[in-house]
């Protein structure tokens, strides 16, 4: 199965609820699950949902390309 994080197949995966969308439940491989990691594209949701998303953006607790300031920033 493949981790949601980092999209490696993994033997070994955990579901785990997400830190910045409550309810959403994820599959993540170990290490990403020890790191705090989040997929990428639920940063990118949480931040449109007006969560605060800065500690993830900063610290790059996501894989993939660093997030565009238009990904995380939202005109009302």
């Amino acid at each position: 199965m493949n981790c949601q994080s980092c999209n490696i197949q993994k033997a070994r995966v955990h579901s785990v609820d997400s830190v910045l969308i409550p309810g959403m439940k994820l599959v993540l491989c170990t290490d990403c699950r020890n790191k705090g990691f989040e997929p990428r594209h639920v940063v990118i949701l949480a931040s449109a949902s007006g969560r605060d998303v800065k500690n993830f953006v900063v610290n790059k607790l996501y894989y993939g390309e660093p997030l565009q300031a238009n990904e995380v920033i939202h005109s009302l």
